[in-house]
């Protein structure tokens, strides 16, 4: 590793909710220009992109008080923070921001990214003084599975600004959906230094060797698109084996339902079903929703 930073006259941050790649991203960009060995990836003990010489600012306050070119920041930290208001105010001292978000078919990707990439307790429990979950006192899976349902789902839209950036017109703002890093990852990062103005030094066989060995390094690359099969499996009564459902994944699944218009019979159910066909015989159509 180098402690000197090359980057092209533009100044910008990186901005993303947790799981979204913002740490890889920030770190491929100064990989491409030379500033790390070519062989060098910054995956952690746990499969995240924290182990380089990051550019991490705590909150979006101290990324301008404190600015630095390829500024790594989460714009949401606090429950009355807006994508809104944390750019305008990042703009005052960025040029451009990079802004990756998950779509919508990313959710449980990111989801799981979450929970185990960031924390080594895993995002549930350093979160839970943030949950409204004082009653939860015998750490039920059903139970935390049954609250995950209904928040979650919400929680991601809010934090990674999905709304906001899906729907941005700022050219000084670049919404990166995380898929097409997975689909079209060198052509992605061609356009994205280019809108940078960042010289590439790296040879393409290179930047696809890099993309190879990210998406090996990746555990739920596709987990929306399971997920997503278990889910019309369980409706139309096609057996699926349903092995290594994570907590997200189950919630997913539950809140998937709900809107479908069918409920779980969820109190008590703390093993969940191995196959679809099992899943089918706990739901049932509810009313109202």
């Amino acid at each position: 590793m180098a402690g000197h930073l090359p980057y092209g006259d533009i100044m910008y941050c990186v901005a993303f909710a947790g799981g979204c790649y913002g740490n890889f991203i920030a770190w491929t960009l100064q990989w491409l220009q030379g500033n790390y060995a070519v062989d060098f990836r910054p995956f952690d003990n746990r499969r995240g992109s924290h182990n380089w010489l990051d550019t991490h600012r705590d909150n979006v306050q101290r990324a301008v008080a404190e600015p630095i070119n390829g500024c790594i920041v989460h714009p949401i930290v606090n429950s009355d923070d807006t994508i809104g208001d944390s750019f305008r105010k990042l703009l005052t001292v960025y040029d451009k921001i990079v802004a990756p978000y998950p779509g919508l078919d990313d959710f449980v990707w990111v989801l799981n990214n979450r929970q185990t990439k960031i924390y080594e307790q895993g995002w549930i429990d350093k979160n839970q003084s943030n949950f409204d979950l004082s009653a939860w006192n015998n750490r039920e899976p059903w139970a935390l599975r049954e609250f995950l349902s209904y928040y979650l789902h919400d929680q991601l839209i809010t934090e990674s600004g999905y709304h906001d950036l899906n729907s941005n017109t700022d050219d000084r703002v670049l919404s990166l959906q995380i898929n097409i890093l997975r689909d079209r990852f060198v052509d992605t990062l061609y356009q994205l230094c280019e809108w940078l103005d960042i010289k590439i030094v790296r040879r393409q066989e290179d930047i696809e060797l890099l993309h190879s060995d990210w998406l090996n390094n990746e555990q739920y690359l596709n987990k929306d698109r399971l997920i997503n099969s278990y889910i019309h499996a369980t409706i139309t009564d096609k057996k699926m084996n349903m092995e290594n459902c994570t907590i997200m994944d189950q919630a997913t699944m539950q809140h998937a339902l709900r809107k479908q218009g069918y409920e779980i019979k969820c109190h008590g159910l703390n093993n969940w079903p191995k196959t679809t066909t099992e899943l089918k015989t706990l739901i049932y159509e509810a009313e109202g929703i």
